[in-house]
């Protein structure tokens, strides 16, 4: 038993493992420069993030039954860890099926999974540890909007490889930039414009419609009604083609500092074709009305598994990519950026140091913060001219043992 739950809970922390270390990988615009072929490697391209809102690997210890043999209780401490938040599941995965670019143009054919599952309600577990009220009603919604999908991805990219100036836009634009000393400055940056369009297509879809928990307890009775309503896919479900588009641009602000920016995603939305659906609801009335022979606990259930769904859509918001590298060594780089794809492990705000210890060994420590939660991560890799091999560790909302989320990152690519 200890073994299966320290496997599940082990599960529930964050593993990354990452396509190409790049750290503005999602800038269609980096291409422009590029004068080589690329090949990816199939296979070691990935992506696994998989994380839970409360345990750490040192929280395992909790479930350890054999401390509580003697009579023990549990310990307030280790009571404030199952009841300091929510208990929430999310997992995301992508895997590189085909990747390969020629100079400024690149393909990639990846499968994206992703899953945000909401599995315990704070108030239900105070109420294991520490008693509920008489008289009080409680209402939770564990599981609710919780869902899992999937689908494959096929990208072109194309990085326009001609410099490009703001003075272009016009030619009174340009000779206003000409007549101001910070105009020349703003119009002597070189900027490269990038695209790229994607075609997505629904694998499968597992969502929470509807689900809510009601019980009580009065000086008389003792009440629990459940409900919930779910939509998947199966064998006869079907996925639909949809088309997204990304831009993006690199402004050289100087010699070696770069700025990116990157809009993707834009009208992204997977569409599903026929549905199963089920619903589930029980009911559990005791009135403690001992008095009355007659009386019987109300018991009961209901479950209508033949439920079918003609469509059903689920948007993906556009993203944002915005960044800046700056190297002001040969051997040094920095780097911040802001990502803001839902189903990426490493949204949100982070910077990075990295330091060429040989030249063809790189090392970079990178922090950030995914919704309040801070991450570090290390990288390194061998590097030649030819080839590369990425490997990373991480850590999420802690450090070692006492992270709730462990990470793991590796990429391989040749260049001819």
């Amino acid at each position: 038993m200890k073994k299966n739950i320290i496997v599940i809970f082990s599960l529930m922390l964050v593993v990354n493992l990452w396509s190409e270390f790049e750290f503005f990988a999602n800038n269609p615009a980096r291409f422009a420069e590029r004068d080589l072929r690329e090949i990816r490697v199939p296979g070691f391209n990935l992506e696994l993030n998989v994380k839970n809102s409360l345990f750490s690997w040192d929280n395992l210890e909790i479930f350890d039954t054999s401390q509580y043999d003697n009579g023990s209780l549990m310990s307030n401490s280790d009571k404030q860890i199952f009841t300091a938040a929510d208990l929430t599941f999310d997992a995301n995965i992508e895997a590189e099926l085909l990747g390969f670019g020629y100079k400024n143009w690149d393909f990639s054919s990846k499968v994206i999974t992703s899953a945000d599952l909401y599995l315990l309600d704070k108030q239900f577990s105070e109420i294991v540890f520490y008693g509920n009220q008489v008289d009080t009603e409680y209402q939770t919604k564990a599981g609710d909007n919780s869902k899992a999908y999937g689908w494959v991805r096929s990208s072109l990219q194309y990085s326009h490889p001609q410099e490009l100036f703001i003075g272009m836009l016009h030619p009174r634009l340009k000779n206003y930039l000409e007549s101001k000393a910070w105009g020349n400055l703003l119009n002597a940056m070189p900027i490269y414009l990038g695209a790229l369009l994607n075609v997505d297509y629904s694998l499968a879809v597992a969502e929470v419609v509807e689900s809510r928990q009601n019980f009580a307890s009065t000086s008389t009775a003792n009440y629990y009604d459940y409900k919930i309503k779910a939509k998947h896919s199966d064998a006869d479900s079907g996925g639909k083609i949809d088309l997204s588009l990304g831009l993006g641009a690199e402004i050289s602000l100087m010699e070696n500092a770069n700025l990116h920016f990157g809009l993707n995603d834009l009208f992204a939305k997977l569409e599903f074709e026929d549905l199963a659906g089920i619903t589930y609801q029980a009911t559990f009335v005791d009135s403690l009305d001992y008095l009355n022979e007659d009386y019987e606990v109300l018991d009961e259930s209901t479950q209508n598994d033949s439920l079918r769904y003609s469509s059903h859509q689920i948007d993906i918001k556009p993203s944002v990519l915005l960044g800046l590298e700056y190297s002001p060594w040969p051997q040094w780089q920095f780097q911040a950026k802001y990502d803001g794809r839902d189903y990426s492990a490493n949204q949100g705000f982070s910077v990075a140091a990295g330091y060429q210890v040989l030249d063809y060994l790189p090392v970079k420590l990178l922090m950030g913060s995914n919704h309040g939660a801070f991450f570090t991560e290390f990288q390194t890799g061998i590097n030649f001219a030819k080839f590369d091999f990425d490997l990373a560790f991480s850590n999420n909302s802690g450090l070692f043992n006492s992270a709730k989320g462990l990470g793991f990152r590796t990429g391989m690519r040749f260049r001819f």
